[in-house]
């Protein structure tokens, strides 16, 4: 099967396809036009933007993820595509707080799991999980999930005091001389 020759006039009609906010008949036209220029080894990150622009347009902000970071790799000092990445991870942060709600166990997790494999773990999507789990009585995976985030920032209150908690249900006394110390220096901290 071969494919049909696309140029600029149609990445032009895909544009206009996409300005006037028909997205779905942009993103099929923007695919072939990828899908043709994979075959020619003429790769277009304006293209590739755009599939994820399209995506995210259409509510799908996994699918918009795996396309920007095509983009970003692609082109790593880009700031617009990394700018548009910020918000997609944002879009991604948001749903999975709302699959929670919704109380879809199943796809926060892979959610959540997606954004850690990208490297793109917030500390509020951290935080959404790790009160996923001790709700759960999960506290070996919540222990694990503050303890990555304490290390990153170990003196975030919430983190520290969700810690403390699970400390305080298993009697680890040693955990909680150790947030003591760690209280008494945020708290120090916060009096400068």
């Amino acid at each position: 099967m071969s494919l049909k020759r696309f140029n600029v006039f149609d990445v032009r009609d895909a544009v206009e396809l996409y300005s006037n906010e028909n997205y779905k008949e942009a993103l099929d036209l923007f695919l072939k036009i990828h899908e043709y220029s994979l075959t020619t080894m003429q790769n277009s990150n304006f293209v590739i933007w755009h599939i994820a622009c399209c995506y995210d347009m259409l509510l799908n902000p996994l699918e918009a993820a795996h396309w920007i970071n095509l983009a970003c790799d692609n082109d790593p000092l880009n700031s617009y595509f990394e700018g548009s990445r910020c918000v997609i991870y944002n879009k991604i942060s948001d749903l999975l707080e709302s699959k929670m709600l919704e109380g879809d166990v199943s796809m926060a997790e892979k959610i959540y799991t997606f954004i850690y494999k990208s490297g793109r773990v917030t500390s509020a999507s951290q935080f959404t999980m790790i009160r996923f789990h001790m709700r759960q009585k999960n506290f070996t995976t919540a222990k694990e999930m503050l303890d990555n985030a304490l290390g990153r920032n170990p003196y975030d209150r919430d983190f520290i005091n969700l810690r403390k908690e699970i400390a305080e249900i298993e009697g680890d006394q040693k955990i909680l001389e150790q947030l003591s110390l760690v209280d008494q220096v945020v708290g120090g901290l916060k009096d400068q």
